[in-house]
């Protein structure tokens, strides 16, 4: 999944989707959606971002970001939520004793410095230019 708007507005709502890489199923149980809960919890607490909603689907998320004027804008912003998810997700899995799911993300790295690669390429986003694009996504 590529970036699909390039713009960023700071202080303005997007509609953001990534995606878990090959569609695998992580978001599976209640200890996976509170990664993506502490995700929300920072960037709500060092940025001032508003999360309007989110959608945390088995193999990706979907979630409405208001950006504060001072936060990282958005492209960095997912970079490190991609970065500290996957990290988090792979000490999971290994907790859980997941093999399928860490070869997978094993053999399917780009970078031979990598040890995992756990989301597609890139993500989605959507500036909200009015009420109706917000209350319909």
């Amino acid at each position: 999944m590529a970036i699909r708007d390039k713009i960023y507005i700071p202080g303005e709502t997007y509609f953001i989707t990534f995606t878990i890489l090959g569609w695998q199923k992580i978001f599976t149980s209640d200890k996976y959606y509170q990664l993506i809960f502490k995700w929300f919890d920072y960037i709500k607490n060092n940025y001032g971002n508003k999360i309007y909603g989110y959608v945390i689907m088995p193999n990706h998320i979907h979630c409405l970001i208001k950006f504060s004027l001072t936060s990282k804008p958005l492209p960095i912003l997912i970079l490190n939520a991609k970065r500290f998810l996957a990290y988090e997700i792979i000490n999971l899995l290994e907790e859980d004793k997941d093999y399928r799911l860490l070869n997978f993300f094993k053999f399917n790295k780009i970078k031979q410095t990598a040890k995992h690669r756990v989301f597609e390429d890139g993500y989605d986003s959507k500036i909200i230019q009015s009420l109706n694009f917000f209350c319909r996504n």
